[in-house]
């Protein structure tokens, strides 16, 4: 399975990037993986 979602965490400002293809589409593993970086992002 792929990263669809990535978290870049500098100075204190959290980057979340879907990278899903031409389409950007909003899938379960999308919304899972963005949840996640929401997550990471919150931790710091």
């Amino acid at each position: 399975m792929s990263e669809l979602v990535s978290c870049q965490i500098e100075n204190q400002v959290a980057t979340i990037t879907i990278q899903n293809g031409k389409v950007n589409a909003i899938s379960h593993q999308v919304v899972d993986e963005h949840n996640q970086a929401f997550d990471q992002a919150e931790k710091t």
